[in-house]
């Protein structure tokens, strides 16, 4: 670390300078730079931008600028509390409100910055470096970071790792750390709004859709819980299915049949049906439920679901050469087993083959810092080991750096395996119906692969949902090595425990 190597520790937005001033510091003192800064929200694109521009020209037109992008309007203010009106027509206008996040963050967001981060200060703009080490800095211009963090872990290890987290989860979400959330719901928003700001779009609108149902099962004894966690971000990104809010259904991909490799899961054909009296398990818990909501015989199904204790609707009863308009993934999973057979297509839905997805950036890139920080941890350990031998975990819970590594890669790990169901949850303000039913149709046809392959090494499936699924296999992680080469994806899919 040389003497222009600064952490930036602080950051203020004054209001009547349109101004943003940042304050870096290092062992040696502070510096601080500043800059204009006027701060804006991002609006839909599902008015002209003529109707937007007249409404919001009730305000004051001295006091905004309307910018067009390419999936959004970029509303930009003189002041936030400007910033805070206009906003408030939008909501009263249009009966939704852009999500505003507070100029500090906007600032850090848009510049891909953080808390806590490293920065070369010997040119006019501030350069970031990266750096994993815990920050050596100058903290409420009493004493350095390092030297809190270290006094702590000597003395009181709760308090340090409260602490350290606190500056970990700070860099990761662009927050103050007196501001870092205790929630994981919170976390996750936190990181979408910067997200969703970064990459100039804004929230999706609000839909009124039924709450998707839940199947609950009780976990079975004498079975191995497999997790599917870590494997789920991985397949929402490009190459494999590219997700994303401005990936689904684009208009540059349409598929030409429904074997296309673009072709997701809970598109809709015409199957005829091959049995006669004939009811089954639908992969995706919201279609099940719409069609006996929707379709005859509701008193048949009831009584099947009372007779045979299920935890679901069955989808039926169909009489043989009748015709039924069906999910693509239920449609092919019968017509596998003779049951089915597909007549024609109804409605597809695609994902982009050509542009990542800001979803897909966002988890690649989380991805590649889990990577290296796990790497970085195992290379410390293994040092550490060699110097220190049986005392090496002792020495290393007192190392700030070792701690705050560990603590960053565990917040990284937090939103990363949560974020694909958190974008399945109706709470969310960035709750998507298009992205969710994508999600779960990826999730359930990817499980019900995994199923099939359970059953051809002579195991069970016993019970599933969208995180974990409970197995009796002679040899399960076999199974899920095999299912990763199957899927070409990394082996991520693991033994968690057997419940006994």
């Amino acid at each position: 670390m040389t003497s222009n190597t600064h952490t930036l520790t602080g950051i203020e937005y004054a209001q009547a300078k349109h101004r943003i001033t940042l304050e870096f510091a290092n062992f040696g003192g502070k510096k601080s730079k500043s800059f204009p800064f006027f701060p804006s929200f991002f609006f839909e694109k599902k008015i002209p931008a003529g109707e937007l521009s007249k409404l919001l020209c009730n305000y004051n037109p001295q006091k905004f600028e309307i910018i067009e992008h390419e999936n959004s309007f970029e509303v930009k203010a003189s002041t936030f509390f400007d910033l805070k009106c206009l906003a408030n027509l939008c909501l009263n206008s249009f009966g939704k409100r852009p999500v505003l996040i507070e100029p500090e963050r906007q600032f850090l967001a848009a510049n891909n910055w953080s808390y806590f981060d490293s920065f070369d200060l010997a040119g006019k703009f501030p350069q970031k470096i990266e750096c994993t080490d815990f920050p050596n800095a100058l903290w409420n211009g009493l004493a350095s970071l390092n030297e809190v963090a270290k006094e702590l872990l000597e003395h009181d290890n709760e308090s340090a790792n409260e602490f350290i987290n606190s500056i970990a989860v700070s860099k990761l979400l662009c927050i103050h750390p007196e501001n870092s959330p205790t929630e994981q719901f919170v976390a996750l928003e936190t990181f979408l709004e910067n997200l969703f700001f970064s990459h100039g779009f804004d929230a999706p609108s609000s839909q009124d859709v039924p709450q998707r149902p839940c199947r609950k099962s009780p976990v079975p004894p004498n079975s191995i819980e497999m997790d599917f966690s870590m494997l789920w971000p991985t397949l929402f990104t490009k190459p494999f299915y590219n997700l994303g809010f401005e990936s689904i259904d684009c208009s540059c991909c349409s598929p030409n049949s429904l074997f296309d490799r673009n072709v997701l899961p809970h598109s809709t054909v015409n199957a005829r049906v091959l049995s006669e009296g004939f009811y089954f398990e639908s992969l995706i818990p919201g279609f099940e439920q719409q069609f006996h909501e929707q379709a005859l015989h509701k008193e048949s199904r009831e009584r099947l679901k009372k007779e045979f204790y299920l935890n679901y609707f069955p989808v039926g009863p169909f009489a043989r050469n009748q015709e039924v308009e069906l999910l693509l993934c239920d449609a092919l999973n019968q017509a596998s087993g003779g049951k089915a057979e597909l007549v024609s297509t109804t409605q597809l839905h695609w994902f982009c083959l050509r542009r990542e997805s800001f979803l897909s950036k966002a988890l690649c890139a989380l991805n590649e810092q889990i990577a290296f920080l796990s790497a970085k941890i195992s290379s410390v350990e293994k040092d550490a080991l060699q110097e220190h031998g049986l005392a090496s975990q002792e020495a290393l819970l007192k190392d700030s750096s070792f701690v705050f590594r560990k603590a960053l890669c565990r917040a990284m790990l937090s939103i990363y395996r949560a974020l694909p169901g958190h974008l399945t949850n109706q709470h969310s303000k960035f709750f998507s119906k298009q992205v969710a039913d994508s999600i779960v149709a990826v999730q359930a046809s990817a499980l019900n692969r995994f199923s099939k392959l359970v059953m051809e090494r002579n195991g069970r499936i016993m019970c599933k949902n969208h995180e974990t699924a409970f197995i009796r296999a002679k040899n399960p992680m076999s199974i899920a090595e095999e299912f990763s080469r199957r899927e070409r994806v990394p082996a991520v899919v693991s033994r968690v425990k057997t419940r006994k």
